[in-house]
């Protein structure tokens, strides 16, 4: 799909849904290489396919990055920023509880952590897809920061 048909459905902005999956006190952190920022660590994500809803998104993208399914518990937030390869971006990031399932990663998926927020706060920015996002994400889960699914309405 283009940039295009993007723009018409998030008002020049991609939108993104994108999952931080909590089992035993970590978060799922994967490794990337299919992007142009190159190898670096994210949380489960991608877009939100036109006639698709935010929380649908991200147990889509969740489960195609990674094989887990997952219950989704609220969210840690909405960010808008320009990303590091000069798009404009609105994600929408989500805490999850792992459900079941078996780690498969994606192709271009080439690494699985489960991590502290205290150690995603503590790697070198280098290392993040989107360094500054993903911290306050850390930042929001440590504090309970949260937003309730509640929150969410979709509209047909």
């Amino acid at each position: 799909m283009n940039q295009k048909v993007y723009r018409r459905y998030s008002m020049n902005s991609i939108l993104i849904a994108s999952t931080a999956v909590l089992m035993d006190g970590r978060l799922l952190m994967i490794k990337e290489q299919k992007n142009e920022a190159g190898p670096t660590w994210n949380f489960p994500s991608g877009h939100v396919e036109p006639g698709e809803d935010i929380i649908s998104a991200a147990r889509r993208e969740t489960k195609e990055e990674t094989g887990l399914d997952i219950k989704i518990a609220e969210s840690a937030g909405i960010f808008q920023f320009t990303s590091r390869t000069g798009h404009p971006i609105l994600l929408f990031q989500f805490l999850a509880e792992f459900a079941g399932g078996t780690i498969k990663l994606e192709n271009g998926m080439t690494e699985y952590k489960w991590m502290t927020a205290q150690e995603i706060l503590s790697m070198d920015d280098n290392g993040l897809r989107e360094p500054g996002v993903i911290k306050q994400i850390a930042r929001s889960i440590l504090k309970q920061s949260y937003i309730p699914l509640s929150f969410f309405h979709t509209i047909s």
